[in-house]
Order: C-alpha cells, then sequence, then structure tokens
C-alpha cells in the first residue's frame, strides 16, 4: 500500500490526519463514529494478512511507524509497519535519498531495504556515501525475515535505538542534523491519539 502522508504524529507533535473529522461506519450492527486514522488502523488490521508493507513519505525524514489498533504500543497488537523514504529534494536543507525494496517474489512481502544519498555526476545519479541497508542496522542476520516480522520482534526502545541512528537527516550544506524528536512519540501510531 503506498500514500503520500502517514498516520500518527508528524515530527512537530501535531497530527498528520484531521481526526476532527469522523466517519460514520457500521460494526456488529452499531454506527460507529471514528476518526480517519482510527477507520484506517480498523482496515489495515481486517486486512493486515493481504497487506505486504505500507510506504509512505511527507515527512521528509527516513523512519517507520508500528501501527496498532490499539491505544498502547503493545508488541503483540501490531498490526502494521509503515516505511518512510526520505525527500529526493534539498529545497528543506535536508540530503536526498533513495529507498530501493527488496521483496520474497512468491508472497510480495518486504524483506530489506537500501538508501542511498545521490549525487549527479554527468547528468546521471550515482549512489556514494552513508549509505545503508535496514538489515544491516537493526542488526537483523537472517536474509529471508520479512520487515514486520523483524520489528514485532523488538521493544519499542530498541527499534527508536536503531532507528536514532539513521532518522535525522542532516543538512547537505553542514553535514549537521536538522532536526531530533522524540522518536517513540511519532513512532507508535495508535488508537484515539
Amino acid at each position: 500500500m503506498m500514500m503520500h502522508i502517514p498516520t500518527g504524529l508528524d515530527n512537530y507533535g501535531g497530527l498528520m490526519w484531521n481526526n476532527r473529522e469522523t466517519v460514520n461506519i457500521t460494526k456488529d450492527r452499531d454506527t460507529l463514529s471514528l476518526s480517519f486514522q482510527n477507520v484506517f488502523l480498523e482496515l489495515v488490521d481486517s486486512k493486515k494478512t493481504q497487506i505486504k508493507g505500507i510506504l509512505t513519505s511527507h515527512t521528509h525524514f527516513d523512519g517507520l511507524r508500528c501501527l496498532y489498533n490499539s491505544d498502547s504500543a503493545d508488541a503483540k497488537k501490531l498490526i502494521a509497519v509503515s516505511l518512510c523514504t526520505p525527500e529526493i529534494t534539498i529545497n528543506h536543507g535536508n540530503n536526498p535519498g533513495f529507498k530501493l525494496f527488496e521483496y520474497n517474489a512468491d508472497t510480495l512481502d518486504v524483506l530489506q531495504l537500501s538508501y542511498a544519498k545521490p549525487t549527479v555526476s554527468s547528468g546521471q545519479f550515482e549512489f556514494f556515501g552513508d549509505n545503508y541497508s535496514f538489515k544491516n542496522t537493526y542488526v537483523i542476520s537472517d536474509p529471508k525475515e520479512i520487515i514486520y516480522e523483524s520489528i514485532a520482534g523488538m521493544d519499542s526502545e530498541e527499534v527508536v535505538e536503531y532507528m536514532s541512528e539513521i532518522l535525522a537527516v542532516k543538512n547537505y550544506k553542514t553535514n549537521k542534523i536538522v532536526r531530533t524528536y522524540d522518536f517513540m512519540k511519532v513512532m507508535n501510531v495508535l488508537k484515539n491519539q
């Protein structure tokens, strides 16, 4: 599943989606009025065996979000992992980047992603320095383990530790971190957030 704006909180603590608006749905013969985010989490939860990955952008950061169809970030209630791609332009002062995804051809499950900062040489994009792979950064040795299973097997603090190594995008002029924020708060997408 691909979408531009991810669910949850933005990097500054505000909601990414307008949760003041609600959607009426019928569930077990009751009509419920739910926020867009809660409806999305319900939908993902009901189709999680069919959804092989959620790819987003918009934030200009390289990161991930853990989606829960509950009010708490209990690893047993993880329903999906959303992977965010950094920007490819430099107009926000961040280094551009690309993600290359590897997936299981039989199941379409996302197995690996690699990030590379591009440079243009002779009119061609080339990849150089600061490249990394998800499995190397998150210390995952099994090449067949899917990203969702990898994250589901970690506690939140461990995910934040690994994410903090890559998430803060560096300014292309100064090579210093542009902004850091509460990774834990942004990483977990919960019901009624």
